[in-house]
Formats: structure tokens, sequence, C-alpha cells
């Protein structure tokens, strides 16, 4: 028999610089999850007419590469860590994230985040007592002549998880 646990909601907040883009995150309500590491896109120098950052981190940890034209030059970045205990062997663990996430500057200039489901570890198995890391990423969208500016915005994911 198994027995479902209500989806728990967190908020969770993105802090992007154009110059260092990384993702800042706080959760709403006490929970045996640990943010170890938020996802930095490094620094970037986009191509004139705008390009697509992207960090694959559906395998394991990954690094942000360009991901259309190749004409961005990128130094250091890597991809974000969720860890959630579990405290059961054999519960399953899924996290929902959003299809996309708008990120927005002081001056009103947009950024957007998408991808992230795609390109990060969504569903585990515990096989033991103890943590288990979701490693994620996403596309992150630069405009031609985005503004170097910071950039931040809210995302909702849901963690569910089932009892065996």
């Amino acid at each position: 028999m198994q027995v479902v646990f209500p989806k728990f909601i967190f908020s969770l907040m993105i802090l992007f610089s154009a110059m260092f883009p990384t993702m800042d995150i706080t959760c709403a309500i006490a929970a045996d999850i640990t943010f170890a590491r938020n996802i930095s896109f490094g620094t970037i120098i986009a191509d004139l007419h705008g390009e697509i950052i992207e960090i694959d981190a559906l395998n394991g940890s990954g690094k942000p590469i360009s991901y259309t034209s190749g004409g961005a030059y990128i130094d250091g970045g890597y991809c974000g860590l969720i860890r959630i205990f579990s405290d059961k062997p054999g519960q399953t663990i899924q996290i929902t994230y959003p299809v996309s996430v708008m990120l927005k500057a002081s001056d009103g200039s947009k950024m957007t985040l998408s991808g992230i489901s795609a390109r990060s570890k969504t569903v585990a198995v515990s096989t033991a007592v103890g943590d288990i890391d979701f490693n994620f990423g996403g596309l992150l969208h630069l405009k031609g002549g985005q503004s170097s500016q910071s950039y931040s915005g809210n995302i909702t994911i849901s963690i569910n998880i089932i009892d065996p």
C-alpha cells in the first residue's frame, strides 16, 4: 500500500546579474531540504544578436555552455543543487518545476529562464535513509543588447514525497 503525502509548495527567489547570473533560493517553510548550491551561469559576454546559455544537469553536475550560436564567452558557472532528506528506504521524491520564469531588472528589462525540468533531475527513489541530491539547470535567454543589470524573479516548485 502506498501513502501519498500532499505536495509541499516552496517559494524560491532567483537573483540574476547579467555579468554573474546566479540563482539564490530561499525556502518558505521548514523541511529537510537544503539548497546546497545556487546555480551560476558564470561570467557571460554574449553575442550581439542574443544568446541562449544552457546548463544541462539532467545526468549530474553541468556547466554553462552556449546553446545557440556559440559566440558567447563563458567563464565559470555550475548547476544548482537541492538536497532532500529521505527518512525511509524506497521513498519516491519528485520535483516539478515551472515551464519558464520571467526575470526582471530594475529598469524593466526582462530575461527568461526556461527548460528547467528537461535539464534537471526531477525524480529519485531512496535506497537508504539519507540525503538525495537533485541537480538543476535550465536555459537562460539573453537578448541582443541585454541590459547589464541584476535580474530577479520568483519560482515555485512542488516536491512530492511518496512512501513505499
